[in-house]
């Protein structure tokens, strides 16, 4: 019973948070809160970095199917898409899915054959008998307009009506930049625990270049240059300089970060919990072998 309880406080420790106090952000909570419960599929639209699929797993999480797993597939990533979503031997990662949800993210990048599969497969909503009968919720994300898609004839227009069943567009940062000081605190307190600095706030410097920069990379830059610079800060107040072409960061400097989180990951580079991801490698599912022999190199020398 206590193993049970633990595994439930870990599960939820897990959980992604959904952080934002800007009227954007909280209209888009309210429309996940509303999308959630039902059975439709759902498109994500948004600017890389904006925590798509964040909002997805909210979905899941606030739906009746969130005791089943939601499974990732990013089409952009995977190497054999086909059969990561369809292969008898290979099709793991959406069988995984069964029951719960397949969130397809970067939608636009499949090629046409394959949406033609999804949207057959979609037609009947479970997969084929040799991996299972549970029907699968589908969540899709994409960072490109699919509507312009449908014009140039890349993408599908049958698919495209059956994912945008409800539609949900994530703003970006410099949309609500009242969300930035919420969200940078927030990764400030993970990254000081995370690296065992004892950190108080941000320097009132450091908070007004945050709110002036435009961030282009959105949510994921804010967090990795906030994570760049827990690593560095020696003091109780952390200072950074959001902006790339202002920031000193010397080859020393990029080798005492990356010996940072190889610490944090107890040794572990590679993998989906592994330095190189930490480091900037999170979209990829496969970590290529000559990244994973560059951060060893730094990491030891």
């Amino acid at each position: 019973m206590a193993a049970r309880s633990r595994k439930k406080r870990r599960v939820a420790e897990e959980r992604p948070t959904l952080i934002g106090q800007s009227a954007a952000f909280l209209k888009l909570v309210r429309r996940v809160d509303a999308v959630a419960p039902t059975e439709s599929t759902v498109l994500l639209s948004g600017e890389d970095g904006v925590g798509k699929t964040l909002i997805a797993t909210a979905v899941h999480d606030r739906s009746a199917r969130r005791s089943r797993p939601a499974v990732v597939v990013n089409a952009a990533a995977v190497r054999d898409i086909r059969s990561a979503l369809f292969g008898r031997e290979e099709g793991a990662l959406a069988r995984g899915a069964s029951g719960g949800t397949l969130i397809l993210e970067e939608v636009g990048q499949l090629d046409v054959a394959i949406q033609a599969r999804l949207l057959r497969w979609l037609d009947r909503r479970e997969f084929p008998p040799e991996h299972s009968r549970r029907s699968v919720r589908v969540i899709a994300t994409t960072n490109v307009d699919l509507t312009e898609g449908v014009e140039a004839g890349w993408f599908l227009a049958e698919l495209l009506a059956r994912l945008n069943v409800c539609a949900l567009n994530v703003p970006p940062l410099r949309d609500r930049p009242e969300d930035i000081p919420i969200l940078a605190r927030y990764y400030l307190e993970c990254n000081a625990r995370k690296f065992s600095k004892q950190i108080r706030d941000f320097s009132p410097r450091a908070l007004v270049s945050l709110m002036r920069y435009p961030w282009p990379g959105n949510v994921r830059e804010l967090s990795h240059n906030i994570q760049r610079a827990v690593v560095r800060c020696t003091g109780s107040f952390l200072e950074v300089e959001p902006d790339p072409s202002k920031a000193e960061w010397t080859d020393e400097a990029e080798r005492q970060y990356i010996r940072a989180l190889i610490k944090s990951t107890n040794g572990v580079i590679g993998g989906p919990r592994g330095a190189a991801v930490l480091y900037g490698y999170g979209l990829r599912p496969r970590v290529p072998k000559s990244v994973l022999k560059w951060f060893r190199a730094m990491g030891s020398s």
